[in-house]
């Protein structure tokens, strides 16, 4: 996968088309969740930790934002981020403040399930029970999971940070809301980034 990401980089070149279409790509190869997962529309305890995610993954679910929210929400959704900026880098404080994702709507669904981190597709848990009670205490929880399909999905971020590299990118893995209150303050990063320059330090994990 790496190596057929960097090849379609190497001649197609990479731009927010580009990353846009390798990130719809790869999203489409990714295995069904196996129907012995507890994960249930609706069931949201993992929607209150801290996400990471790469850089090209961050700025496809940026600029998705007018396709998949009317500009009202989009606002909500700049402020609740914008409010959690400070802390957001902290996982303690996500788990202890039970901190909800700004994309987190009152139904418990998703705002941007088409455009989510891998990350947040390739968690998944066998009992919710366990969930429930890493939300309820506010502590880490050894989740018991599918770690096959844990790992090939999070494989695709990890591509991602790699591909970008090797175009002499500053590529890593970045606090998911933070790199976001960044991107929301000043969008113009976007093109510094793509030109070599490490505008997301501060987001680093």
């Amino acid at each position: 996968a790496e190596q057929d990401l960097s090849a379609f980089f190497r001649e197609q070149g990479m731009d927010m088309n580009k990353l846009g279409k390798a990130m719809d790509g790869f999203a489409k190869n990714i295995l069904p969740l196996p129907d012995q997962a507890a994960c249930r529309a609706g069931c949201t305890f993992c929607c209150h930790l801290r996400v990471g995610a790469s850089i090209p993954e961050t700025l496809v679910a940026y600029s998705g934002l007018n396709r998949c929210l009317p500009q009202g929400e989009i606002d909500s959704v700049r402020a609740r981020i914008t409010q959690a900026a400070g802390d957001a880098l902290d996982e303690h404080w996500w788990r202890k403040e039970k901190m909800a994702c700004p994309f987190l709507d009152s139904l418990g669904r998703c705002m941007i399930y088409g455009l989510r981190p891998f990350s947040c597709r390739a968690y998944h848990s066998t009992d919710a029970r366990i969930c429930q009670k890493g939300y309820d205490t506010g502590k880490e929880v050894k989740v018991p999971c599918f770690p096959l399909y844990r790992s090939f999905t999070d494989m695709y971020a990890t591509v991602f940070i790699r591909a970008a590299a090797q175009r002499g990118l500053a590529s890593f893995q970045v606090g998911f809301i933070k790199a976001l209150a960044l991107l929301f303050e000043d969008d113009r990063i976007i093109d510094k980034w793509l030109l070599g320059e490490d505008v997301f330090c501060p987001a680093r994990l």
